[in-house]
């Protein structure tokens, strides 16, 4: 774009993650011609997944989902297909030497005995570089299937907090010096070095300890993606690391700064946390061929709109009821008039502020707005950056400056076109700014959120949260 180079006023440079979609985030992107179909190919996952390593990314975030729920767009496979995220980590971890494998453990569905030994074998196997993203709840009510009942959300997140409780101590169960292995006694372990859990809670009891030593980590890092004023406390609460996500810049800072305030009225410090934001890129050479490839997997949509009346009836009356007017007499590629411009509500002035930002196209512009443009800003989600290297860099650093974040999760459109542009077009221009630099990371992925090996609270007296967070960098 030919702007001045730019530099970072960051205390640290930036954490970048990559968030696994098997064929893209865009819900057309399967159906490209690049595109290789099968969403569980081992072979097709090692290449994405070597892409993001070899640039040095932060980690890799897998959150299968547990169930299928009714979407808005009916074949969009970000919502099935993806793979198991610890049998995929624990395959990945052997070909990948430096990025993370954050994955997603739900309490609705999982004891903690087994969270806590599936994720302290992930964090041994790939030598200390696991997350834990906590998940709770489900669509589709299965769970009810199993309780006799569906619980409420406040149950759902009161059992994911009690079942965090329970997996950190479970982690620290183990000493870091338990294991003696001295063949001359025949001691292999030190019992006085494993401790009992003794847990009893309202949702849990759990003895212990666990069956696997403790993690590299000590303690794993632990995720949760916020959605909700109850997932805003259990973050505040219980997590390193927090994603945010919104499909418009504007929103992110407002999510941020009650994270952080409800952090310290439990009594953590603002280091102790780390806040990341959801991007979707679509990166090219100019803002006008980035945009282009947005409108031309949005084509694919609409082509499919075309022939199926029922789905097509079925989101515009969403989309009517969303904005305040009827747009189901119009046709999906009519161009919105000034006046039903004018009789829109506040979702769906917001929404048009999402079209001019994807397309260009605006109620000043000579191009007005369609209605398909606004169809899809309601319903593909996320916080889509269409433009130039240099323009997505930009909306980067401005983006986590103005929300004081402390950096972004990628979610590429399509695989693996848009990983690679990213990674070869976007990072290189954040390492020149000073945003990003893979050399701050460390061993550990704690390490790499600037946070040290916290003390095991079997082994001294040490604060409730020193044995959970560590010390920062």
């Amino acid at each position: 774009m030919g702007q001045q180079e730019k530099t970072s006023t960051n205390r640290r440079p930036l954490r970048i993650g990559y968030a696994h979609v098997p064929t893209g985030v865009h819900p057309a992107a399967w159906r490209t011609s690049a595109q290789e179909p099968d969403p569980l190919d081992p072979d097709v996952l090692t290449d994405h997944v070597r892409i993001a390593d070899h640039a040095r990314l932060d980690f890799i975030l897998f959150s299968p989902r547990v169930a299928r729920s009714r979407t808005a767009w009916p074949d969009d496979p970000a919502t099935f297909g993806r793979p198991e995220g610890f049998t995929a980590a624990s395959y990945l971890a052997t070909i990948t030497g430096h990025i993370g494998f954050i994955v997603s453990g739900n309490t609705s569905y999982a004891e903690p005995y087994n969270l806590a030994r599936l994720t302290a074998s992930l964090d041994h196997v790939t030598n200390g570089r696991a997350g834990w993203l906590v998940t709770t709840g489900a669509t589709d009510r299965p769970r009810a299937l199993e309780l006799g009942r569906e619980l409420t959300p406040e149950e759902h997140y009161a059992r994911a907090s009690e079942a965090v409780g329970v997996v950190r101590k479970l982690w620290d169960s183990w000493e870091d010096e338990a294991f003696i292995l001295d063949k001359k006694s025949g001691r292999y372990v030190d019992g006085e070095r494993i401790h009992a859990t003794d847990h009893q809670g309202e949702y849990f009891r759990v003895r212990g300890p666990l069956n696997v030593a403790r993690p590299p980590q000590g303690q794993i890092v632990v995720a949760h993606h916020v959605r909700s004023d109850l997932s805003i406390d259990l973050a505040a609460q219980e997590a390193d690391l927090v994603f945010i996500d919104d499909d418009s810049p504007e929103g992110y800072a407002p999510v941020a700064s009650r994270i952080r305030e409800r952090a310290r009225t439990f009594g953590r410090e603002a280091d102790t946390l780390s806040i990341v934001a959801d991007i979707v890129p679509i990166v090219a050479p100019t803002r006008e061929e980035a945009r282009g490839i947005y409108d031309a997997l949005n084509v694919l949509l609409l082509n499919e709109l075309s022939n199926d009346h029922q789905t097509a009836y079925r989101v515009l009356d969403e989309l009517s009821q969303h904005v305040g007017i009827d747009l189901l007499p119009l046709g999906l590629d009519e161009p919105l008039d000034p006046k039903r411009l004018s009789d829109l509500n506040e979702n769906g002035r917001a929404l048009l502020d999402i079209v001019r930002e994807r397309t260009g196209r605006s109620v000043a512009d000579e191009r007005s707005p369609r209605l398909s443009d606004l169809l899809f800003a309601y319903v593909i989600k996320g916080n889509y950056l269409i433009d130039d290297p240099e323009g997505v860099a930009d909306r980067i650093e401005v983006l986590v400056r103005e929300s004081n974040l402390d950096g972004v999760v990628i979610k590429p459109a399509v695989l693996p076109d848009q990983l690679e542009a990213f990674v070869s077009q976007v990072i290189p221009v954040l390492t020149r700014r000073g945003l990003f630099d893979p050399q701050t990371q460390g061993t550990l992925l704690r390490e790499y959120f600037g946070r040290s090996k916290p003390q095991n609270r079997n082994t001294t007296s040490v604060s409730p949260l020193h044995d959970r967070f560590g010390h920062t960098g």
